[in-house]
């Protein structure tokens, strides 16, 4: 069912005609009413109501409803989503541990998808030999909107059935549509391996422990090896102890540790860890997620004359979820000047931080000579740190200009002078002068 409101635009108002047009003649649609009044500034709705013939084929077919008043018509869509009626089929357990001569069992819940009616029958394959399975009641029945309805499957293994592991396929059949699912029976004395807490969260250059639970079935004992498999790149897996003595029906323990080097990517990994014996092997996953931060900068390069100053972007980002009190360092030549604000800060979860990062070029002589300076920008929180570089190239300042000739200069007022230019004009003016005394100082030759 869905709802079409039909809203009133400027005061308009009237009454108006309502019609529906399906996609396909599998759609049987039906309006609560075929008209409706609107009032000045007022809204009306009606309830579409939309049937499905079991002939119809699934995919996604369009309604298009319209509303009339007068001379104005206006049309609205509604996509109408046709699934195939089925169902679904879980058991619980999903593994059945079994020892020759004996019979374990499993509950089969079944529940109606898409307002799937009907009988289900069931079934399992394959037919191993020595084993023999058995569903209590073999044909369930399901109701739309109702609640799901359940099977047990019995299973029994003969004492000559060989020590391993089975899979059996247990396929339900309905009238208009066929599900399967998966049971694995592990025949013999077995174990299995559990990890807690599964999940591991813990930043960059530290580390974390699992407790690893070993549990016996069927009265299995003797040592259980344990190791990992492939190591991510930037961790280190260890265990308290890689040898476990089981005893019939006990439980034993080990711990793994994982470590991340302060350069291990902030991201999630896998970690297997598997125990061994003679006739079994067994696994459990570690999710590890490994937080951090990582910095950068807006300018890893850029050129000063001497005598300016430059700036660059400093941002620090934490990563799955990092946080913590984050001091920013610079070190470099002494020879340029630089300031780093803040230098001190909370990096927050999730979120990025900036500082800026400013040199000054001093042209004072002996000061800033031209050449390229590198600079290691440095965060730390804790014991973890990271850092970036930053490479100034100071140029020198270009050289005053010549002025040569035997004139005067004017300068027109208003007019900004360089100081280099009036000093050389002084001194070739004084120098002319004294020239000139000093050749009508000369007396006359005969």
């Amino acid at each position: 069912m869905s709802t079409i409101t039909l809203t009133s635009v400027n005061g308009f108002t009237g009454t108006a005609s309502l019609s529906t047009i399906s996609s396909s003649a599998g759609l049987l649609t039906s309006l609560n009413s075929s008209s409706v009044s609107l009032a000045p500034g007022g809204t009306s709705a009606v309830s579409l109501t939309v049937n499905v013939n079991s002939t119809t084929a699934v995919g996604t077919y369009n309604v298009l409803v319209n509303a009339t008043i007068g001379f104005i018509s206006h049309t609205t869509s509604v996509a109408v989503d046709v699934k195939k009626p089925g169902f679904s089929l879980s058991p619980n357990p999903a593994q059945l541990v079994i020892l020759q001569g004996f019979s374990k069992s499993t509950r089969i819940t079944l529940t109606s998808l898409n307002t799937f009616n009907g009988t289900v029958s069931l079934s399992a394959s394959p037919q191993y030999p020595g084993i023999t399975t058995a569903f209590v009641p073999p044909n369930v029945t399901l109701n739309k909107g109702l609640s799901p309805a359940a099977s047990v499957l019995n299973v029994t293994v003969a004492p000559s059935v060989i020590a391993g592991e089975y899979d059996l396929t247990l396929t339900g059949t309905g009238i208009s549509d066929t599900n399967t699912t998966l049971v694995k029976l592990v025949v013999g004395q077995d174990f299995n391996l559990t990890a807690n807490p599964p999940e591991l969260t813990f930043p960059q250059g530290s580390f974390a422990t699992s407790r690893i639970t070993l549990a016996s079935l069927n009265g299995l004992k003797g040592n259980i090896s344990l190791s990992s498999g492939g190591t991510p790149i930037g961790l280190a897996i260890s265990f308290n102890t890689t040898s476990v003595n089981l005893s019939p029906g006990q439980t034993a323990y080990a711990s793994v540790t994982i470590s991340a080097s302060q350069s291990a990517a902030p991201k999630a990994y896998n970690v297997t860890v598997t125990g061994t014996n003679s006739t079994r092997v067994r696994s459990v996953n570690l999710s590890i997620t490994i937080s951090g931060f990582a910095i950068k900068t807006s300018k890893a390069s850029f050129d000063l004359m001497q005598g300016s100053r430059g700036n660059s972007t400093i941002t620090l980002t934490s990563v799955n979820g990092f946080t913590g009190m984050m001091n920013l360092a610079v070190t470099g030549s002494s020879a340029l000047t630089h300031s780093l604000t803040p230098s001190l800060a909370s990096l927050i979860a999730n979120k990025n931080l900036t500082a800026t990062l400013v040199f000054y070029a001093n042209a004072s002589t002996g000061i800033t000579q031209p050449g390229s300076y590198v600079f290691n920008v440095t965060g730390t929180v804790g014991s973890l740190s990271h850092s970036t570089t930053v490479t100034v190239t100071v140029t020198a300042l270009p050289p005053p200009p010549k002025i040569s000739g035997d004139f005067p200069i004017a300068v027109v007022a208003g007019t900004v002078v360089s100081m280099v230019a009036i000093v050389s004009v002084i001194l070739f003016l004084t120098k002319r002068r004294r020239i000139k005394r000093r050749n009508l100082s000369v007396p006359p030759t005969n």
